[in-house]
């Protein structure tokens, strides 16, 4: 199973993970990189675009989008000053790099984009809109810096000329690769997720008439619940997995993604269309579920040094991460994942096909076809992405590759020694299949 490091350490590291790790970077993971740097800057322009530039259509989807945009901001920047702490960089140079691209991209929106709409009333309204367009551009610009690091690392282990530098760049890569997947996945969970909700619930609201919403917004919309959302999650666990040296081919990772992408469709239709009719109701369920994640989080995940093992920040912690096990539940530590995956996708599927059932039975529903259509999708979206995690797991997971490494090793073939821990086959000891 594989987990972010939030206590990691150089000197921590497995030698023999280190010693048998191949450090090549190849001209294709150039390429995606480019592309993904290059998605990180659009999505800087088209968020500032459409948050305060485009006509407002509902004010209370737009605050709430506002509100969804500041607080996950306000997280993800606290986690990256965190993360610099904790690799020993200092925050003030790379903040005043941020702060430059900052001005940067803010010279640049104000130059190609009409005036943004102003906020408030009264003679300060053209200054008060700015700094608040301008504080929702530094809550981006740290993500896309990363990625543009990782890209720097990628690039300088590519071109180097010795073999210690080649070995050094890579394993910054490598590490930076895991801190911005660790953003990225905040920032799906914490803003992407909630925002589409928040469009998929105007669109139930009006009756299912996608005719009154624009066509970026429809666009958006299908991009994110198809695309960029499930790839955030398998990106993070592909960085994670080339942090550990598994090898995750391409099979595995369209195998991952599928997975992630059915069950968070599944997940954001179920409480949208509840969302839609009844939101005090869905908003106390949500509120319920996010306590009880938090609750369990606390007691069965240890404080770590990554906020220096205070109890405040711990609950905190375990809060914001209680947040993101409303829509998914991701690996936190080192354990066995079966009956943990068993009681979460239990939970999430009894939400959701309540909320199906309430939804069919409201009387501004369309038509009892359209009721039917609509859940037969969504249960097929769920129960299709629980039968594609089993797959993966059974088939496609890296410790299943590990397992028959060692196997072959103990009836004398040669495995190369990058495959998995050797003192475990010296020892004739059976490599446990861990759930996740």
């Amino acid at each position: 199973m594989v987990f972010y490091p939030f206590d990691k350490r150089i000197q921590s590291r497995d030698p023999i993970e280190l010693k048998s790790r191949i450090r090549l970077v190849s001209y294709w993971k150039l390429l995606r990189l480019f592309l993904t740097d290059f998605l990180q800057l659009f999505n800087i322009f088209f968020v500032q675009y459409k948050l305060f530039h485009l006509d407002i259509e509902n004010e209370i989807g737009y605050i709430a989008t506002l509100v969804i945009s500041l607080l996950s901001g306000v997280v993800t920047l606290i986690f990256s000053i965190r993360i610099d702490k904790i690799n020993r960089k200092n925050p003030a140079t790379i903040m005043s790099i941020v702060i430059f691209s900052l001005l940067a991209v803010k010279y640049i929106i104000d130059s190609w984009f009409a005036p943004p709409r102003i906020l408030c009333c009264g003679p300060y309204g053209k200054i008060v809109t700015k700094l608040i367009t301008s504080i929702f551009v530094l809550f981006q610009v740290p993500n896309s810096f990363r990625q543009i690091v990782v890209t720097i690392y990628a690039v300088r282990c590519k071109f180097s000329k010795t073999e210690e530098d080649r070995i050094k760049f890579y394993d910054e890569m490598v590490d930076a690769e895991a801190d911005a997947g660790l953003l990225g996945i905040l920032e799906c969970y914490l803003r992407g997720a909630p925002q589409l909700i928040v469009q998929i619930t105007l669109v139930f609201f009006r009756h299912d008439d996608f005719t009154q919403i624009s066509w970026l917004e429809q666009v958006s919309i299908a991009a994110a619940l198809g695309v960029v959302l499930p790839w955030t999650a398998t990106s993070y666990h592909n960085s994670l997995r080339t942090q550990k040296n598994d090898h995750f081919p391409f099979s595995t990772v369209v195998v991952f993604f599928i997975w992630n992408a059915f069950l968070l469709a599944a997940r954001i239709l179920g409480i949208s269309v509840v969302l839609a009719f009844w939101p005090v109701h869905t908003g106390v369920t949500i509120l319920v579920h996010w306590l009880v994640a938090t609750l369990l989080l606390y007691y069965n995940f240890p404080p770590v040094d990554f906020y220096k093992k205070n109890k405040i920040w711990h609950f905190m912690f375990c809060s914001i991460f209680g947040l993101v096990y409303i829509f998914n539940s991701i690996n936190m530590t080192k354990e066995k994942k079966f009956w943990h995956y068993m009681c979460f996708y239990g939970t999430v599927f009894l939400e959701n096909t309540v909320s199906l059932i309430l939804w069919c039975t409201n009387e501004y529903t369309k038509t009892v076809i359209y009721r039917i259509s609509f859940v037969t999708v969504s249960e097929i979206l769920f129960m299709g992405g629980i039968l594609i995690m089993i797959l993966y797991y059974v088939k496609f997971h890296p410790r299943n590759e590990k397992y028959r490494s060692c196997e072959n090793d103990q009836f004398g073939e040669n495995i190369p020694l990058k495959i998995f821990n050797i003192n475990q086959c010296e020892n004739n000891e059976s490599v446990d299949i861990p759930s996740v």
